[in-house]
């Protein structure tokens, strides 16, 4: 409608002005088939002209009619469900499947950035259930959340791992350790639940009691704290998490594979 109150009588009335692509003319493996299969986008085709190859002169007139509904579509792209996906352990970003249930079908769920972890996902208003998923990481599924015409609605979602292992606690003191690894096996990840302040020793050896690594070592004061180290550079195989808290000692083996 805005490039109709914009240009003269007749111009883009084709089918009403909107066509859906397949009504027009058929194609296989299209641009638009790669980006919604491949990355998980949306492409629409504006044709502004029935003329393949107007001459030069027409083109700022073409601006004229189209520039405000260019900037209106633009516009749109703000608008819907939008949010980051975190590791609730460590706050870093995931690359998560975002699928509305009982809606999406033939690849249109999209995926949150591996960099960065924001997602955005253009729908009509309505009430919608999604699931967030990512390998290593628990579903979740969140219930009726509402999208509003001309309106964005945030929605920041944190995944738990899935540990690799039950969670250590050590002797009397009841200090907590929850140990497993990220998605892809690339990140070890510890998770200490402390009762009190005290000297905290984690080293990660080998079968033979060799040391590979420190982890952590100091005081630490009451509370949460995650500590990590990635598996790049060491072989595949069976290891032993020691932990020394207080003048507790306790362990468990993990087993790290590329």
């Amino acid at each position: 409608d805005t490039a109709w109150y914009y240009s003269p009588e007749g111009y883009m009335t084709f089918l009403g002005g909107v066509t859906h692509g397949a009504g027009w003319y058929k194609i296989t493996g299209g641009r638009q088939d790669y980006v919604t299969y491949y990355l998980g986008g949306r492409e629409v085709t504006m044709e502004i002209s029935d003329t393949k190859h107007p001459h030069p002169s027409e083109l700022p007139d073409y601006w004229e009619y189209n520039r405000r509904s260019l900037l209106n579509y633009i516009e749109q792209s703000t608008f819907g469900l939008r949010g980051r996906v975190t590791d609730a352990f460590t706050d870093q970003p995931l690359r998560t499947r975002v699928e509305l249930i009982s809606h999406d079908k033939d690849s249109s769920h999209i995926f949150s950035c591996r960099h960065t972890g924001w997602y955005f996902r253009l729908a009509a208003e309505g009430s919608y259930d999604l699931v967030f998923s990512a390998e290593g990481y628990q579903s979740l599924t969140v219930s009726d959340v509402m999208i509003w015409e001309r309106d964005t609605t945030l929605l920041n979602v944190r995944l738990e791992p899935v540990s690799t292992s039950a969670p250590l606690v050590t002797g009397a003191s009841g200090a907590i350790f929850d140990i497993h690894t990220s998605a892809g096996g690339e990140t070890v990840l510890i998770r200490a639940d402390l009762p009190e302040r005290s000297t905290l020793n984690i080293v990660l050896l080998d079968r033979a009691g060799r040391k590979v690594r420190d982890i952590c070592r100091g005081v630490r004061e009451e509370g949460t704290a995650v500590f990590s180290f990635g598996t790049a550079g060491i072989p595949s195989g069976l290891y032993i998490i020691r932990i020394e808290y207080g003048s507790y000692i306790t362990g468990r083996n993990i087993f790290i594979m590329h």
